[in-house]
């Protein structure tokens, strides 16, 4: 589960650890609120940087999460979370891949409020059961997963030129009928 909190828009707390699977792991997560005082700010505010994990908490894109690539610089909506890992404990990619996955999805849904703008709160995200295996697992798992998306891809696409290839076939012989050709 997350169970620690400091956001650069929110009074500083300390740093608790992320507790999974009898582990105690470390990472900050950082939220924005417009509602908050200029003066409540701490003296740094921390910029998104590469490799920082960013998560939806509300909207139509709710509940995805996406990794800040290079060279892109960036600032935060007001329902985005951004995760700083410590990469020695969590890899971004498996991190992300995990927020993504089926598992959490489901919890989004079952802890999804609101009808005209559903949304997550920061205590259920907390509670999201996030397994944390040794980096080296991570590795693993990340790399399993880019084969498949990979694959996926490489599907994806036989199958767009497979739908067009239909496409054009359907007018031929739609051309071929109208002509009398058939």
């Amino acid at each position: 589960s997350l169970d620690s909190t400091w956001s650069p828009h929110l009074p500083r707390r300390s740093r608790e650890p992320l507790s999974q699977t009898g582990q105690r792991q470390e990472f900050r997560y950082f939220q924005t609120s417009p509602a908050t005082p200029h003066n409540s700010f701490p003296d740094t505010l921390l910029e998104p940087q590469p490799g920082d994990v960013l998560y939806s908490r509300e909207g139509g894109i709710l509940g995805i999460a996406c990794i800040i690539p290079k060279q892109l610089r960036t600032c935060l909506g007001q329902r985005m979370m951004m995760f700083r890992l410590d990469t020695k404990l969590a890899l971004p990619e498996y991190f992300s891949a995990v927020l993504n996955s089926t598992l959490i999805l489901a919890e989004v849904r079952r802890l999804t409020g609101g009808a005209a703008s559903p949304h997550l709160n920061i205590r259920d995200i907390r509670t999201f059961p996030i397994p944390l295996p040794p980096i080296s697992e991570q590795r693993k798992i990340v790399a399993k997963l880019d084969i498949i998306a990979e694959e996926t891809q490489r599907l994806e696409s036989i199958y767009q030129r497979k739908l067009a290839a239909l496409d054009e076939l359907k007018k031929s012989l739609l051309h071929q009928a109208f002509s009398g050709q058939l």
